[in-house]
């Protein structure tokens, strides 16, 4: 199934994934039931002419009954002004969110009803995530034709700073939202954070995250955090993207070298590596998978996208295993019945407490029993939480 749209063929990564032959078995536009993705990031440019037949119409607040909240007048796409009523119709919280939220109008955290991009950075990650599919203009999304419900947690004074992401993530998530893309993270563990991921999971919405550009196995969040699918970003190879973050806490890796997508207000740009564009990826084949087996549960679905992913192993040297189960396969994920994963420990030091020696002396000493006190956390969902035999050696 090949899409007509104009830049299809120069996104060398589609091929990579087997996009084509994933079409010919499922696109999301054919499922039983929309899937909608939600976009925390800087919001969208929600007018662009790949992006607004996509965009998410809040019918709750469909105040005059005409079946939607955005239409073209004209020359461009505008809110309904019949919707614009000032009254929370629906009784989510917030009025007016005919297409979705701005957590932060500016530095003092105000917010209103416009997601508009203030930057470019969510009208990227918002193409590659889901833009018009097969429209003959533009550029194709792996998912091909979800629903994008942008969410904008940066002001124009910021625009590389993600505030209030946890609240868009809620928000996404109780206004239907089954994936939720979260292009951006941190180093620093909340156990609040950690929280919001656990309940919109229990929700059945699945967070898909960048696993970070600082070359290192240091865990970002939210990516890290549990039940969170975390994204390297890699060459079309399957080799790691230069800058990518790696390590045990990583569940696959998206192919981005050179992949179109909408920018500004109506064009494109062509991007290779970084995770923020690796993330949206990921989180389209798991709104393609979610789409095909709608009755899933999350569990099931995390595990067919990881389980079908290509082995990257050998042209990774020294970095085996740190890239989760590998690159993403859109193929495989939709034609393989029950793929058998490879059950092992995704390990990673995460503190030290005090040790004890028998004397106190902060020595090992010949004789002496002692312990080390550690702790290591492991990232795998595949293996059990019970006891693990280690071996410590030393030359």
């Amino acid at each position: 199934e090949t899409p007509n749209d104009t830049h299809f063929a120069a996104s060398l990564n589609l091929a990579v994934m087997q996009a084509e032959a994933a079409w010919e078995i499922h696109k999301c536009e054919n499922g039983s039931e929309p899937i909608i993705i939600g976009i925390v990031d800087t919001g969208a440019v929600w007018k662009h002419p790949d992006l607004a037949h996509n965009i998410w119409n809040n019918i709750g607040e469909d105040a005059n009954l005409n079946g939607y909240t955005m239409y073209h007048h004209g020359t461009t796409w505008v809110m309904d002004p019949g919707d614009l009523n000032g009254i929370d119709d629906e009784a989510n919280g917030y009025s007016d969110d005919l297409i979705g939220w701005n957590f932060m109008l500016n530095a003092n955290g105000d917010e209103n009803n416009d997601p508009l991009d203030v930057a470019s950075h969510g009208t990227r990650v918002s193409g590659l995530a889901g833009a018009r599919t097969n429209n003959s203009i533009g550029v194709s999304s792996l998912s091909w034709n979800p629903i994008i419900l942008p969410i904008s947690c940066a002001h124009s004074g910021a625009t590389s700073t993600i505030s209030k992401g946890y609240d868009g993530i809620l928000y996404a998530a109780e206004n239907g939202a089954k994936i939720i893309n979260c292009s951006w993270g941190g180093s620093t563990y909340s156990s609040v954070n950690r929280d919001v991921i656990a309940h919109v999971d229990s929700m059945g919405v699945i967070v898909v995250a960048a696993a970070g550009n600082s070359n290192n196995t240091t865990p970002v969040y939210p990516s890290a955090y549990p039940k969170v699918i975390s994204t390297a970003a890699l060459n079309n190879n399957g080799s790691k993207f230069s800058s990518s973050s790696y390590g045990g806490f990583v569940d696959v890796g998206a192919p981005n070298q050179v992949s179109y997508t909408t920018t500004s207000y109506s064009e494109y740009i062509a991007l290779t590596g970084y995770t923020s564009y690796a993330s949206p990826i990921a989180a389209a084949l798991t709104a393609l998978i979610r789409s095909y087996h709608p009755d899933w549960t999350n569990e099931q679905v995390r595990t067919q996208l990881k389980n079908t992913c290509d082995n990257v192993n050998s042209v990774n040297p020294g970095k085996e295993y740190l890239l989760g189960e590998g690159r993403l396969n859109a193929y495989r994920a939709l034609a393989e019945d029950n793929p058998a994963g490879d059950p092992k420990l995704h390990l990673r030091f995460f503190q030290q407490l005090v040790h004890n020696d028998g004397n106190s002396n902060k020595a090992i000493e010949q004789g002496e029993s002692f312990s080390m006190n550690l702790v290591i956390r492991n990232f795998s969902d595949y293996t059990s939480n019970g006891d693990a035999t280690f071996v410590l050696s030393t030359t």
